[in-house]
């Protein structure tokens, strides 16, 4: 079953069946109809968080001590 709708785009009348659902809830002619951009929803990465309190690794010292030989 066909039915008259309005194109939310031209305010044309047009039959259902030659209309398209966009994906923002707008029933338009297939004509006019437009696909989303990808720019729309970019991808978000989170801003890096500082590490409180943040040192650098040292480096190892050893000491060298003469360890007295009891034989």
């Amino acid at each position: 079953m066909d039915y008259r709708v309005i194109c939310d785009r031209t305010g044309f009348k047009k039959w259902r069946s030659e209309c398209r659902l966009e994906w923002d809830g707008k029933l338009v002619w297939s004509k006019v109809w437009r696909r989303r951009q990808p720019q729309d929803t970019p991808i978000v990465y989170p801003t890096p968080q500082p590490i409180p309190d943040a040192r650098p690794e040292t480096t190892d010292n050893f000491i060298n001590v003469p360890v007295p030989n009891y034989d």
